[in-house]
């Protein structure tokens, strides 16, 4: 049996000529690059270094409009009512890029599209959030050069759960 194994695995090694003429043994498996392509984010080390108890959230949508549903990540959460701070990533295409962070009550869906995405430039978002007296709050986010910013209150938001 260990003379079967060996002559099997003998058989995935290659080899090749080195420039002296002599057969060189490759690895079996070569180790491979991690690091994503140039221009995009390695979601996770970035996310680590951005906020590190965060965890993926429940909710997803498509920020970009390429069609895959985006990573978002749900972190600290303030007040009774859990407003937290979701860290959103385009995936871009496959070129995932961090795109901002927003806050969004524990209570609600989740942040949604406002307005579609045009060019890939990630939508206007509308997210609620809760107030100190109970009232949840619609606010919008619009995509900036560096990253989602608020822009605006909209009207008295989804009511919280009995």
């Amino acid at each position: 049996m260990r003379s079967v194994l060996l002559v099997a695995l003998a058989g995935c090694v290659s080899t090749a000529p080195t420039p002296s003429g002599s057969p060189a043994t490759a690895p079996a498996s070569a180790p491979t690059s991690s690091q994503p392509p140039p221009g995009c984010a390695d979601v996770t080390r970035d996310l680590t270094r951005r906020a590190p108890d965060a965890r993926p959230s429940p909710a997803s949508i498509d920020l970009d409009g390429d069609g895959a549903l985006d990573p978002m990540f749900t972190g600290h959460c303030s007040m009774m009512g859990g407003n937290c701070d979701t860290y959103l990533y385009a995936s871009n295409d496959g070129c995932p890029r961090y795109v901002g962070q927003v806050q969004v009550t524990r209570v609600s869906a989740g942040p949604s599209c406002a307005d579609p995405p045009r060019d890939r430039v990630p939508c206007r978002l509308s997210a609620s959030r809760m107030m100190i007296h109970g009232e949840i709050y619609e606010y919008f986010y619009v995509f900036a050069p560096d990253g989602y910013q608020e822009a605006g209150v909209g009207h008295q938001g989804e009511r919280p759960p009995p």
